[in-house]
């Protein structure tokens, strides 16, 4: 079972309680935003007292967000990559090949409603062309949105289409002006109203953890899609 942790750590200097955080939850794929620790220091306290399965950090253009995984480089490969946003191919021996993207948006303080919702398509019409590459729709997409899970850019049909149901999700898709656009599911969305009476906890999708302590996460591969 893999396990994905996404948080944003706000600049703070806390190399220490995030290495603490990924040993508690046993993390595979380790998703930082507004990180401004060095890598020397982030690996360095995620691999003390390691001998086996070691953190490793993959190159990456996007500046905004680093992902470390505790497997070689060469299982994830960059496909798509910009200063916001890092999509990559994920194929582990013996697992199904996903997709995983990555996405830190600007916050509200510099954008307004409309340019989210412009991102969000933007965001939707580049996983469609990376799903038609790799013939398949089983993409996990996770990161800081800046967004209310309610938001245009994240339920509208051209946009990401996330919603807070598995009844609905497992439905695939639906048809607006004749034209058919797939859904993701937010398992996230409960956690920021009345389904939680503590801090998150790990939502299991098709064998795989997720868990975030800042952020949104959207999967379609919970749909049963291939």
């Amino acid at each position: 079972m893999l396990t994905f942790l996404f948080w944003n750590t706000n600049g703070k200097d806390i190399p220490q309680l995030v290495a603490e955080l990924a040993k508690a939850h046993d993390v595979d794929v380790l998703i930082l935003a507004e990180c401004r620790l060095r890598d020397a220091d982030l690996l360095e306290g995620l691999n003390a007292a390691v001998t086996t399965d070691l953190y490793h950090l993959p190159f990456s253009v996007c500046t905004s967000i680093r992902v470390f995984t505790r497997f070689s480089v060469q299982f994830i490969e960059p496909l798509e990559e910009s200063g916001r946003y890092s999509f990559r191919r994920l194929r582990l021996p013996g697992r199904d090949e996903i997709i995983l993207g990555v996405v830190h948006l600007p916050s509200k303080l510099y954008w307004t409603e409309d340019s989210h919702v412009l991102e969000c398509t933007n965001l939707a019409r580049l996983i469609e062309h990376q799903e038609a590459r790799a013939g398949h729709s089983r993409t996990l997409l996770i990161g800081d949105f800046n967004m209310n899970p309610f938001e245009k850019g994240l339920v509208g049909a051209s946009g990401l289409q996330a919603v807070m149901s598995r009844d609905v999700a497992r439905k695939r898709t639906r048809t607006v002006l004749g034209l058919e656009y797939p859904f993701f599911y937010n398992p996230m969305w409960s956690h920021f109203g009345d389904g939680g009476a503590g801090p998150p906890e790990p939502t299991t999708m098709n064998g795989r953890n997720t868990l975030t302590t800042s952020g949104i996460s959207l999967t379609r591969f919970f749909c049963g899609r291939t």
